[in-house]
């Protein structure tokens, strides 16, 4: 269960291809090697020790989210108060 949450997890945010770069040299030859390895953007922990919440939803990019009370929206404040 926690691979395939791990793995939605990983469509859902985004990848990262890093690029790694080895040169060896002889006294006949010099080689030069490339090797690219994809990770997520980042971790499922990483994003729960955050202080700003993320939304992951379906195929939309990732949204940055600013965590409000409901007294601090007008309208939901406006609908509390409108109460009979």
């Amino acid at each position: 269960m926690e691979r395939l949450r791990t793995a939605v997890f990983s469509r859902a945010i985004g990848d990262e291809t890093r690029i790694y770069q080895s040169q060896s040299q002889g006294e006949r030859y010099s080689r030069r090697t490339e090797q690219r390895t994809g990770r997520p953007l980042t971790s499922i922990d990483e994003l729960r020790r955050r202080r700003s919440p993320v939304l992951l939803y379906a195929n939309a990019p990732p949204a940055q989210l600013q965590m409000r009370r409901w007294d601090q929206v007008p309208a939901w404040r406006q609908q509390v108060l409108n109460r009979p």
